[in-house]
């Protein structure tokens, strides 16, 4: 068994819009006439109900398409790098809603707080449309009483590498702030993201630890061992009533 990962899916959509530094991608208008003629019998097929300039076909990859899109092009435009974006899907910052926060083990037996399977499908990613700013939920109060974490009432502000805990319990991680020239690609359904270069996120680290199991009978704090490639990793442990 096979699967397409994450990783990959970034990989291949990076190289495609490096394509765009290094041959030539145009954009072409065409098709000057109506729907409503009879070559639109051709497309019949790719449509559902009755072609016509309100109910176009659904671009299909065979020669038929590709004839005809060479037969109907009437102007193009060269593309470069600085009219691509790769993209994340948009989810707004709204009091209310609960976020998922990012876990490193999500899948089908252990799903996050919104029942999703997959951390690409989960809304741990927020805009807040007021300012900006992007971040990522690394805790929304998730515990053995709320098994599923709180709404999220109050809204991150940091632009600072150190992650902000808001009044609401949430932790958010300030990734990066869509800039003025970004703008013209942020859409209803998505966010452009910047290079890592332009953003706070590639600073590493443990920002929060959530105990799965807390354990009992403890007579004093536990000793954290953190394993990893990184150095000088440090936490202390807590306990109460012998957790």
């Amino acid at each position: 068994m096979a699967i397409i990962t994450s990783k990959f899916r970034v990989s291949a959509a990076s190289g495609f819009a490096s394509t765009f530094n290094t041959d030539n991608i145009y954009m072409v208008l065409g098709r000057p006439q109506s729907w409503d003629n009879t070559l639109s019998t051709n497309f019949t097929a790719q449509a559902t109900g009755t072609v016509s300039d309100s109910n176009v076909p659904n671009p299909t990859d065979n020669w038929t398409n590709e004839y005809a899109f060479w037969r109907d092009a009437l102007a193009g435009v060269k593309l470069n790098f600085s009219n691509v974006k790769l993209a994340t899907i948009r989810y707004n910052w709204q009091s209310g809603v609960r976020y998922d926060m990012y876990r490193h083990n999500i899948n089908s037996s252990d799903p996050t707080e919104n029942g999703n399977f997959d951390l690409s499908d989960s809304n741990f990613i927020v805009y807040v449309t007021s300012t900006g700013c992007v971040y990522k939920c690394l805790y929304n109060g998730k515990n053995g009483t709320a098994t599923t974490g709180t709404v999220s009432t109050v809204m991150p502000t940091t632009t600072s590498a150190t992650p902000q805990t808001t009044a609401d319990g949430y932790i958010w991680k300030y990734l990066y702030t869509i800039t003025a020239s970004d703008a013209d690609f942020v859409t209803a359904d998505y966010i452009p993201v910047p290079g890592s270069a332009t953003s706070v996120a590639n600073i590493n680290g443990i920002d929060v630890i959530y105990v799965t199991n807390p354990g009992s009978s403890y007579s004093s704090a536990p000793v954290v061992s953190i394993y990893g490639d990184g150095t000088g990793a440090q936490a202390t442990a807590t306990t109460s009533a012998g957790q």
